[in-house]
């Protein structure tokens, strides 16, 4: 993790103020012991949705990730991690259950990338979170999932900009859809957000077609030099506190 980010250790205290975000982020360095472990906290039906991923690595991150998110939901809800229960959306979206979630008033949400996953978990808010590492990417994307300010955008920057400025598009995009519940259902091009490097993070605007309920407010993310994430939540966060987590202690 630290040729990733340098975040901070994880607090003695679990606890989480109204309005406020923690976001963890962890890389998937475990030992097979340790992952042997972290297969042990995993509910049947995500053994089942583990053994339907065709590659090993996928199996590897999704193991890991979803071990990871039952230890730290445990810290705050102050129960053992298998405990620790979900329910679905009607396009897959994890969320705790109602009991659950009226007791802690927690929201969360877990994206990650070949190296490195991120979870974003708040109090009082929804949150979406996506992270991407920088790689090639077709063009042809952008003509199918952007909206035209936004190509329009994309087309004044070049090489490594351009490169950026498309994956901050496609992070902050897939932030807000995560949020709102409807994921990759929702119409990309159907609202507009910032992407040039360096300019103020936000949405600027969505029509009737995107399935958006909410303004929702960004913050981007950089985690180092070639990974870019971005954080979406229904009200500006009071705080926004950062935690490094090892796979390898639980």
């Amino acid at each position: 993790m630290n040729t990733l980010i340098e975040w901070a250790a994880p607090p003695s205290d679990f606890s989480i103020e109204k309005g406020t975000v923690h976001l963890w982020a962890w890389d998937f360095n475990c030992s097979k012991e340790e992952l042997d472990h972290h297969m042990t906290l995993l509910s049947p039906e995500e053994h089942a949705r583990l053994q339907r991923l065709r590659f090993d690595g996928d199996r590897f991150r999704y193991a890991v990730s979803h071990a990871v998110l039952r230890l730290v939901l445990g810290r705050y809800l102050g129960v053992e991690p298998t405990l620790v229960a979900f329910t679905r959306n009607k396009f897959g979206k994890p969320d705790l259950t109602a009991t659950l979630a009226t007791t802690s008033k927690l929201s969360f949400n877990l994206s990650h990338t070949n190296r490195i996953a991120l979870l974003a978990i708040a109090a009082d808010l929804k949150v979406g979170v996506d992270v991407e590492e920088l790689r090639h990417v077709e063009t042809e994307i952008v003509e199918r999932h952007f909206s035209g300010r936004e190509r329009r955008e994309l087309a004044d920057l070049t090489g490594e900009q351009w490169l950026e400025g498309f994956y901050n598009c496609w992070t902050r995009k897939e932030a807000i859809l995560k949020a709102e519940g409807i994921g990759l259902n929702g119409n990309l091009d159907a609202f507009d957000v910032t992407l040039r490097p360096g300019d103020l993070v936000a949405l600027l605007g969505f029509d009737d077609t995107s399935g958006l309920t909410l303004n929702w407010h960004l913050s981007g993310l950089r985690l180092g030099l070639s990974v870019v994430g971005a954080l979406a939540t229904s009200a500006v966060p009071t705080r926004v506190d950062y935690y490094n987590f090892s796979a390898r202690s639980g």
